[in-house]
């Protein structure tokens, strides 16, 4: 968008965003026994961004323990560019069939003051958490 001034024979461009800047998206891994939830937040915007207060919950509450493996408490995110955000799954009883999570952040524009920050949210469902599979090699 630009904006032209009455007096001025020059136009002033400003950048504007009218959606959420981010597609995000979720997968499901597993390591052996332990399961974990990665979060991929896709910056779709030409603005840089940074992330803070990253967390997973779960709306059902049951017996499950989401420990972050994110070691920064705010991220980068590019322009056009992705940050990975990853949760170790730890339960004490039977895991449900399937997980509703909240995965949430605050948003900035780089270089603006903490108050600047907005809320975001992210809600999926994880179907047929307890299914997995093993492999088995043999070499002759």
């Amino acid at each position: 968008m630009s904006i032209d001034c009455p007096w001025s024979i020059y136009s002033t461009l400003l950048p504007l965003t009218f959606y959420i800047p981010f597609k995000t998206k979720h997968s499901l891994l597993s390591a052996g026994n332990r399961k974990y939830i990665q979060v991929c937040v896709q910056n779709v915007s030409d603005a840089n961004f940074q992330l803070a207060e990253l967390n997973l919950s779960e709306r059902q509450q049951t017996s499950l323990e989401l420990q972050s493996l994110n070691t920064k408490a705010q991220q980068l995110v590019c322009s056009k560019q992705s940050v990975f955000c990853l949760w170790e799954v730890r339960w004490k009883a039977d895991l449900p069939l399937c997980l509703q999570c909240v995965f949430s952040a605050s948003f900035s524009p780089l270089g603006q003051h903490a108050s600047s920050f907005k809320p975001f949210l992210y809600q999926f469902q994880l179907e047929r958490v307890t299914v997995s599979t093993s492999n088995l090699s043999q070499l002759f």
